[in-house]
């Protein structure tokens, strides 16, 4: 797992992975895409998306 600050590093994520940004100080973390086809991981996501919403970054935005 990568984890780096919003706005250093890769703007994408690499083939098979996809980028999840964590806490106040919007950590950036690159996860497997295979941690999808985990129950608990899926799960952890949606509870997350409902207690704090879910937001797309958008081109030319800072997270």
């Amino acid at each position: 797992m990568d984890l780096t600050a919003a706005g250093g590093g890769r703007q994408g994520a690499p083939k098979g992975h996809f980028v999840v940004y964590v806490g106040e100080e919007m950590w950036r973390c690159v996860l497997p895409t295979t941690y999808l086809r985990n129950p608990s991981m899926l799960r952890l996501l949606e509870d997350a998306a409902e207690e704090y919403g879910f937001c797309r970054r958008r081109k030319g935005s800072n997270y």
